[in-house]
């Protein structure tokens, strides 16, 4: 005999459970902050690749500032993480490690940090994604357009209509934002139309005629207004 199903289970419920928890979390943070104490300390665990500062270092005080490249993707047992840093990071005779992890001989060598004494480079409202060398991204100057994903008979429809779209289309001004009007409805219906492979709604009946023509005087009023 097979047990019921817990109806309970389900995606939704299990979102509403972790937005419960996080704002639980959150206003035990702020009564902590209205009480006077300090809150716990947050550790957020770099992303694998990515370019960190080494700081607060009590045992190897001679590696802080030292710049290195997260390796594991999660910490270990012990909760650690693997750093690669320059082979000659620490020592007195050679040229300190420079940004990007490469030190004055080439060679490197991995060890164990722990997440709080990991400090990111790049600003926390950096918008580009985590892990990697983090390079810049430039919008090129060729992007792709609506006209160019469409065939080429729709491209040339769609580039000669644009321009008729453009200079009919109003903009009005209220209260300093502009607000973009588009085009009536039967002058949209007649370019959108055109495009290729767009099929043209049927046309209703004209005003004023009857909905059922045949429809029976005798039964007439049978019908609820």
């Amino acid at each position: 005999m097979s047990m019921a199903l817990d109806l309970a289970k389900t995606p939704w419920n299990t979102m509403r459970h972790i937005v419960d928890a996080t704002r639980k979390e959150k206003l035990c943070e702020e009564a902590v902050k209205w009480r006077g104490g300090e809150p716990p300390p947050k550790n957020r665990l770099q992303a694998p690749g990515e370019q960190v500062i080494l700081a607060g270092l009590k045992s190897r005080p001679e590696l802080n500032g030292v710049t290195g490249q997260i390796l594991s993707r999660i910490a270990d047992d012990e909760g650690f993480l693997i750093v690669q840093i320059p082979e000659s990071a620490g020592k007195d005779q050679v040229p300190p490690a420079t940004p990007g992890g490469a030190g004055g001989d080439g060679k490197f060598r991995n060890v164990k940090v722990q997440p709080r004494c990991l400090h990111p480079i790049r600003h926390p409202s950096d918008p580009r994604p985590r892990g990697g060398r983090l390079q810049a991204f430039e919008s090129s100057a060729t992007a792709e357009s609506v006209v160019s994903c469409c065939p080429p008979a729709a491209a040339s429809t769609v580039s000669s209509a644009a321009p008729r779209l453009q200079e009919r289309s109003t903009v009005l001004k209220r209260s300093g934002s502009d607000v973009v009007v588009g085009l009536e409805p039967d002058r949209a219906g007649s370019e959108l139309s055109r495009l290729p492979g767009r099929r043209t709604p049927a046309a209703g009946p004209p005003k004023g005629t009857p909905l059922y023509p045949n429809f029976p005087l005798n039964y007439a009023h049978l019908v609820k207004h």
